[in-house]
């Protein structure tokens, strides 16, 4: 199903994004800006978790311009 390939990209997405920024939480002097990083990601991911159950189709603002050249699940 196309609903469900479209959100499993952007999940994976975010997934990646998500390691990133705890990866930035561990250099010298990040920790702060890996927290916030991470606060953005997850509200990004509730923003879709809520857009899922509603049956919405739409593209998550910042993730829109990564999941266009990646789709693992087509």
């Amino acid at each position: 199903d196309d609903f469900v390939k479209f959100h499993l990209n952007q999940g994976l997405v975010l997934l990646a994004l998500a390691t990133v920024c705890a990866c930035v939480g561990f250099l010298p002097h990040g920790s702060e800006m890996g927290l916030t990083l991470t606060l953005l990601v997850d509200a990004l991911s509730l923003v879709g978790l809520v857009q899922t159950l509603r049956g919405l189709k739409s593209p998550l603002p910042g993730v829109r311009n990564i999941t266009k050249g990646f789709h693992p699940f087509d």
